[in-house]
């Protein structure tokens, strides 16, 4: 607690500074505030950034309708980085310049948020749920900074403890992007296989845009690995998996958050792929008898976007509903400093989809403190493992 109050004391002492007094009004009228997102909706994570986007939307909306926070409207401004960090930059400095946005929510991607998070909180703006599992999203703490998801590192920390003491596994291999998420994903590997005394035999990194993995799993396969963990999105999971099987190569594969997609279960060659995140896919249908609030809110998501809630969907929806719980508590006299003094005051956020809890206070650091193993079965995701250990 007496880091949460040196954070907090720390909030209200920007009040002071003059740079401070103008952001307290930025992005903030008598009828609207203004909230804008990074994210990608046309490049490599499209499918993560347009479905949290809805689900952002639709909380944000919803909110709109009822009234506002405390009779402005949220006023949500979207820009398209395509997962470049150029474009994340230039997007970045339109919110806090042209549009003079009150706060940003849920930027995308751990290279990105490493771009722009702190120059973006050096302005003095709220820098709310990044949609990333890296490290620097939590570590350290930042009066202006609100994690949300379990870092990567500890997320598959868990899953090379899960999957090694359940198979009997003593020699592990990795595959990563040679990236920030990649970097997060394998110091997260490295770690727990020298604290569980296991041999990396072997391991490769591989740029985004990569298609072609045939030569890798070959080098990973001779290595003597017996479980292959990854550090990759939909499209070079997908390529890594079906490599491995092509291969012969009869081994678990366990990917990092970037691969919870829909469409990687319903494809059929991805049967028994796993997938370590700090979040799992809803079954909507299944809950209709015992939760059909979640089952309602899935067919207004439907009816309004015209595909199912994914995820991403639903960590979107969740995310903006943390931040209008934090706006309303933050009362009328809405400043940078009032917003992130509520969000301590919200205490736990129970998740009404069955997701991780969320933490919005406390001495170690804010967010959900758990991830799930889900795997592919029969074309959709299954839970392996409700609560990873770390």
């Amino acid at each position: 607690m007496r880091q949460l109050a040196l954070l907090l004391s720390a909030a209200f002492a920007l009040a002071s500074s003059p740079a401070t007094t103008v952001a307290q009004t930025r992005g903030v009228s008598a009828n609207s505030i203004k909230i804008g997102t990074v994210t990608d909706l046309s490049g490599p994570l499209a499918s993560w950034g347009v479905s949290a986007t809805n689900g952002i939307r639709m909380r944000f909306d919803e909110a709109n309708a009822a009234g506002g926070i405390h009779g402005r409207r949220i006023e949500f401004i979207v820009e398209d980085m395509q997962y470049q960090i150029p474009n994340a930059i230039r997007a970045s400095n339109k919110l806090m310049t042209s549009d003079q946005v009150f706060a940003f929510i849920a930027t995308l991607g751990t290279p990105p948020n490493n771009a722009i998070m702190k120059s973006v909180m050096d302005a003095g703006f709220p820098y709310l749920f990044p949609l990333s599992a890296g490290l620097q999203m939590s570590e350290p703490p930042h009066p202006l900074k609100v994690p949300f998801l379990l870092n990567d590192r500890d997320t598959m920390r868990g899953a090379v403890r899960y999957i090694t003491e359940q198979r009997g596994v003593k020699r592990i291999c990795y595959q990563v992007m040679a990236n920030d998420y990649g970097a997060e994903v394998e110091n997260g590997i490295t770690s727990a296989a020298e604290k569980l005394g296991l041999t990396v035999t072997a391991s490769g990194k591989h740029r985004p845009t990569e298609t072609e993995f045939t030569a890798a799993v070959l080098q990973l396969r001779n290595s003597g690995c017996q479980a292959l963990f990854i550090g990759a999105v939909a499209r070079d999971a997908t390529q890594i998996y079906t490599a491995v099987r092509a291969a012969g190569w009869d081994v678990p594969v366990i990917s990092a958050l970037g691969a919870l997609v829909p469409p990687v279960a319903e494809n059929p060659a991805m049967e028994g792929f796993y997938t370590a995140a700090p979040f799992y896919l809803v079954d909507f249908r299944g809950l209709r008898a015992t939760q059909p609030a979640v089952a309602d809110w899935a067919e207004r998501y439907k009816a309004r976007f015209n595909i199912e809630p994914s995820p991403q969907a639903v960590i979107g929806y969740t995310m903006a509903d943390v931040t209008v719980r934090g706006l309303q508590q933050a009362g009328r006299e809405l400043t940078p400093q009032s917003l992130m003094a509520a969000f301590p005051a919200l205490g736990v956020y129970r998740d009404p989809f069955g997701g991780p809890d969320v933490k919005t206070a406390g001495a170690k650091h804010f967010g959900a403190e758990y991830s799930v193993l889900s795997q592919v079965k029969g074309g959709r995701w299954v839970v392996a493992a409700p609560r990873l250990p770390f």
